[in-house]
């Protein structure tokens, strides 16, 4: 078990045996990936809806967000929070 996205493909990239589960903005030369169905784990094969293994990221609240909340989450979600997280290796929610 680890606690990360982080550790676990620093456990993975040490370990000639190692298998884990990563987001796709970690996969980088350190590691493996692992074709399935004959498609290969990128961006575009999951934002085409080839390569069928991936997970939704969520922002999740406690009951209803207060204003820095709400702002915080509109960011997250207006251009520039897109342009992050897409910088980050992740992908876009638009």
């Amino acid at each position: 078990m680890v606690a990360s996205n982080g550790e676990m493909k620093s456990k993975v990239s040490s370990d000639a045996n190692g298998i884990g589960y990563v987001s796709i903005g970690y996969v980088d030369e350190s590691i493996n990936t692992v074709q399935f169905n004959g498609v290969e784990p990128t961006q575009k094969n999951v934002k085409e809806g080839l390569y069928t293994i991936y997970r939704p990221l969520n922002l999740l609240t406690k009951g209803e967000p207060d204003e820095n909340v709400k702002k915080f989450i509109e960011y997250v979600l207006s251009e520039k929070g897109q342009e992050i997280v897409k910088n980050d290796g992740f992908l876009p929610v638009n």
